[in-house]
């Protein structure tokens, strides 16, 4: 059967998908569904890498489906959650001709483009790949994700201010990113990411003068929700990109809400 053009490979190594077969599995739904609980079981325990392979899988199998049994958004989100994950797996090595590996960025962007394949102009995906071309140090290519997200979806513009403001901190930019949050918790005062990334931005400052105005920010958050302290303090840094998506996760509006499931769970 030829596929729609519109549910595009993402190149799975076929052991991959003969290892899961070969395990009482078939190519059916059932077997997309089974796939996806294992691959969700796994992200929810943060095993990102096993998690992006299963997604795969699921993913893989979900291709080969009948029609009737082909649902773009639950294909859609697979992949989403696949790329979240892939993203985690980029990071600092111990090879001096190599210090970072941007390959899970890489493989992030590339499965993000195969989702926005299946369903166009996703606003939460737009943003994701905003982030992801952000940590490539790709901000022509952010930006112009960043204001397609706000255009399809105003309800994720605090959020994507936030993100921005958080690479003008990782850049040494710490007063831009302190104006930006300025200028979000002017619209959202209860906003807690805003208040986290002005007030690590004070702290971190390179003028080194700003210690009453992160104790400040650092105070109102903990009358939030004491909680909030483990995240404080740290500020951000490329080599610990995995707590911008932790960042992301807890206070996106949509993100999590977006898992793949079942077809007959979907709306």
């Amino acid at each position: 059967r030829r596929l729609p053009r519109s549910v595009p490979s993402i190149g799975l190594k076929p052991d991959l998908l003969i290892e899961f077969i070969s395990a009482n599995n078939d190519y059916d739904h059932r077997s997309v569904e089974k796939a996806l609980k294992q691959a969700n079981d796994l992200f929810d325990k943060q095993q990102f890498a096993a998690a992006a392979q299963k997604y795969a899988v699921a993913y893989e199998i979900f291709r080969l489906q009948p029609d009737e049994f082909l649902y773009f958004p639950q294909g859609h989100d697979i992949l989403l959650r696949r790329a979240q994950c892939l993203s985690r797996l980029a990071g600092p090595t111990k090879d001096p001709n190599k210090p970072f590996d941007s390959s899970g960025f890489l493989a992030a962007w590339e499965t993000l483009d195969a989702a926005l394949l299946i369903v166009p102009h996703a606003p939460t995906t737009v943003f994701f790949k905003g982030l992801i071309m952000a940590k490539l140090q790709r901000a022509d290519e952010a930006n112009e994700c960043f204001q397609e997200c706000v255009t399809l979806d105003p309800d994720q513009k605090d959020i994507v201010e936030a993100v921005i403001a958080i690479f003008f901190h990782i850049s040494g930019q710490h007063e831009r990113a302190i104006e930006v949050c300025r200028k979000i918790l002017q619209r959202s005062p209860d906003f807690p990411l805003p208040r986290i990334i002005r007030g690590d931005s004070y702290k971190h400052h390179t003028d080194g003068f700003f210690g009453n105005q992160a104790k400040e920010d650092y105070l109102a958050l903990l009358k939030m929700d004491r909680d909030y302290e483990r995240l404080l303090g740290r500020g951000f840094h490329m080599d610990r990109h995995g707590s911008i998506d932790d960042l992301v996760w807890r206070f996106h509006p949509k993100l999590s809400l977006i898992r793949p499931m079942a077809m007959g769970l979907y709306p």
